[in-house]
């Protein structure tokens, strides 16, 4: 069941992205994705790593953390390799989500 627009929104504001590194990414499908993030300690929150798992998958699309350990694909997908060459090692200055829509924007 895909989530609706007040729901992306409280999903994102939980998560807590905004100041975090992306150290690590992983596909384990087509459909999938792993952002592996680190934060450091601030006044509000803890911070510390954490594991955000997306799924596009017909049905089942979702964005949440997790602590489960995501599984590798045998040879690497060529999305996976473009954003560990562009992305990886970037830090998310804002997670938003774009006017009402069902569309995330990480910057």
């Amino acid at each position: 069941m895909s989530l609706n627009c007040a729901e992306i929104d409280l999903v994102l504001s939980e998560l807590d992205l905004d100041g975090s590194f992306i150290q690590e990414i992983v596909q384990p499908g087509f459909d999938s994705l792993a952002l592996f993030t680190y934060k450091g300690p601030s006044s509000s929150h803890p911070g510390g790593p954490k594991t955000v798992f997306i799924c596009l998958s017909p049905g089942a699309c979702r964005i949440h953390s997790t602590q489960r350990r995501i599984p590798k694909t045998d040879r690497p997908l060529r999305f996976m390799e473009f954003l560990r060459s562009r992305v990886r090692g970037s830090r998310i200055t804002s997670v938003r989500q774009i006017d009402s829509n069902r569309i995330i924007h990480f910057s």
